[in-house]
This record gives structure tokens, C-alpha cells and sequence, in this order.
């Protein structure tokens, strides 16, 4: 049985550049990215019990 849990969401966004080149009109954007992250995370606790015979 699950007696317990957490549950974490990350999200990051993320933008490089070259210095100068990025800030040419028309061509800037070949120089430029963006990048989004997502990260999901779970930890859950279980139990089992069972029942030991002498």
C-alpha cells in the first residue's frame, strides 16, 4: 500500500546569444537560441506487510 508521496515540477527557460552578432538586424537570429526545460518528479513510500511463521 502507498502511505505517502511527493510530487515536484520544475520549469526553466533559457536564452543564449553571441555577443554583437545576435544583435544584427536580419541575421541576428542565426545567432540567438531558446531553450525550455521541464522537469517532473515523483518519491513515493510504500509499505508491505507479511506475516512470518515460527
Amino acid at each position: 500500500a502507498v502511505i505517502g508521496g511527493v510530487y515536484t515540477e520544475n520549469k526553466q527557460d533559457s536564452k543564449s546569444s553571441v555577443p554583437f552578432l545576435s544583435k544584427v538586424p536580419l541575421l541576428g537570429n542565426l545567432f540567438k537560441s531558446t531553450a525550455k526545460e521541464k522537469n517532473k518528479e515523483e518519491l513515493l513510500i510504500f509499505i508491505n506487510a507479511s506475516i512470518v511463521k515460527n
